[in-house]
């Protein structure tokens, strides 16, 4: 009898590689991008399953209809709930995918309105999802990835994407190079920086960006309601002393912005650390819509991590922070919200594959 057990065993293992033939994704790895080792089969990884909706076919028209000027419902911007119930994931999805994992064994679930995400070791990924993951040079930083994945049949049409897997592009900000002045003392050079709103060629002032958006003096309505908020990546946060010191410099009333962690995002305040291009948002973004309040989302990208369903394996960082951000944001009322976020990071679009 033992031994007709070991071979239900081996022949439902089996059962369960071969119903894997739904081929989700597959990517070729680019010149710059070399696979360099294979994790340990006991390395636990976390995923985010993005499920399949309900009535994708009409966002488009939905979109239009609420920014058409004219339209009867012009400017009627639907809250979360309604998103929601407009778009719902698509019936029993949810409860199938947490089915199929509990069968293969994986026990840290974490179930959202539209999302599955599970923690699990690496050796149960690669089964689960037909693949084997490595560990890959992306232009000199190493994220564990697979060029390919398949789910069963009955699974592949309840799911969007699986992530982070074939994906292989680098998160970076695209700001313009900075350029230091040759001589002069710093306080000249403020000085200097501030008097220079007539000359946008090479430094780009509060007074050049009011120019180049033909926006003048308009000041907004602080009783509005509205609120501006921007993204900070990369373990750059800006700094408020940094900022009250920009609004010396332009004659801006001294404002602060506040700020929402997501992600395991650090606020470092301090002087040493990285925040040039997230000053350079919180900078400007102040020029442009004071004195409206401000708000900072910083996301955590990097290790040191504790491993579990919420949070990416300890020594190498697996999600991209554009996915918990906007996973973050999403899962979000309105009213926890500012109606405008701006984020001046991304990645090479060519690096992006369609699915991911």
């Amino acid at each position: 009898m033992a031994g007709h057990r070991g071979m239900l065993v081996i022949y439902f293992a089996s059962f369960a590689t071969l119903t894997l033939s739904a081929v989700m994704s597959r990517v070729p790895l680019s010149e710059a991008v070399s696979r360099v080792s294979l994790p340990a089969d006991s390395q636990i990884m976390t995923l985010q399953i993005d499920l399949a909706l309900e009535n994708t076919g009409i966002i488009e028209e939905k979109l239009k209809d609420l920014s058409t000027p004219g339209s009867p419902n012009y400017g009627k911007w639907l809250t979360k709930e309604e998103v929601d119930a407009l778009f719902p994931s698509v019936d029993g999805a949810s409860a199938t995918v947490t089915s199929w994992l509990r069968d293969y064994g994986v026990e840290q679930i974490q179930e959202q309105s539209s999302s599955v995400k599970f923690a699990a070791p690496v050796k149960t990924v690669n089964r689960l999802l037909n693949t084997t993951f490595a560990y890959y040079d992306i232009a000199g930083s190493r994220r564990l990835r697979t060029t390919e994945y398949s789910v069963p049949k009955h699974i592949a049409p309840l799911v969007q994407l699986i992530h982070p897997t074939t994906f292989f592009g680098q998160t970076k900000s695209h700001r313009m190079p900075i350029f230091d002045e040759a001589d002069g003392s710093t306080e000249f050079k403020i000085s200097k920086i501030a008097a220079g709103a007539e000359n946008c060629t090479r430094l780009i002032t509060a007074p050049c960006l009011r120019s180049a958006y033909n926006i003048g003096d308009y000041v907004p309505d602080a009783n509005s309601g509205s609120r501006i908020g921007f993204g900070s990546f990369l373990n750059e946060s800006a700094r408020l002393e940094d900022l009250h010191t920009y609004q010396r410099m332009f004659g801006i009333p001294e404002q602060n912005f506040t700020t929402v962690l997501i992600n395991n995002g650090v606020d470092n305040q301090e002087r040493e650390g990285s925040h040039v291009e997230a000053n350079l948002d919180a900078q400007f973004q102040n020029a442009m819509s004071y004195p409206l309040p401000q708000v900072q989302f910083i996301t955590g990208g990097s290790p040191p991590f504790v491993p579990s369903v919420g949070i990416p394996d300890a020594e190498h960082n697996t999600n991209e922070p554009y996915l918990e951000y906007y996973s973050f944001l999403l899962n979000r009322t309105n009213e926890e919200l500012p109606q405008v976020i701006s984020n001046s990071y991304g990645d090479d679009e060519q690096t992006v594959p369609i699915d991911g």
